[in-house]
């Protein structure tokens, strides 16, 4: 039997229990990555429907593969869809270059210096506005 088969076996079962609403909206790009050594990797498209998958029906999950595949320990989602067709699965972090604060256009500086000063521009404008409400 081949992932498909088995996931499908899986499906057929959870769609009996779920509304025809909610298991459309999880489950249609959903599918079998792999089952090895007891650990049942499933592929989700993304993390909002991995989180919601894993929150809420993991367990159903795990009890239907325990009830046709004893040995099955574990379930795990991983993000793959099936378009993509291959796993990346360490993938490297890249960040945009600290901007230097005072560099920029010419005269700037100033008035980025008055912004990381809220306090002492709140205190003088409320002088100012003191100030013009008594004259």
């Amino acid at each position: 039997m081949n992932e498909k088969e088995v996931w499908n076996i899986v499906l057929s079962e959870l769609e009996g229990t779920l509304s025809k609403a909610n298991f459309q909206t999880w489950f249609p790009n959903t599918h079998l990555v792999k089952y090895d050594n007891g650990e049942v990797s499933v592929g989700v498209p993304n993390d909002f429907v991995k989180d919601w998958i894993e929150g809420k029906h993991k367990i159903r999950i795990l009890e239907i593969m325990r009830t046709h595949f004893p040995s099955v320990r574990a379930v795990n989602f991983i993000i793959k869809t099936i378009k993509k067709g291959s796993l990346v699965p360490e993938e490297a972090m890249s960040a945009p270059a600290l901007v230097n604060p005072t560099s920029g256009h010419e005269g700037e500086y100033w008035h980025r210096w008055i912004e990381r000063r809220p306090v002492q521009l709140l205190v003088v404008s409320l002088v100012v506005v003191i100030i013009g409400g008594v004259v």
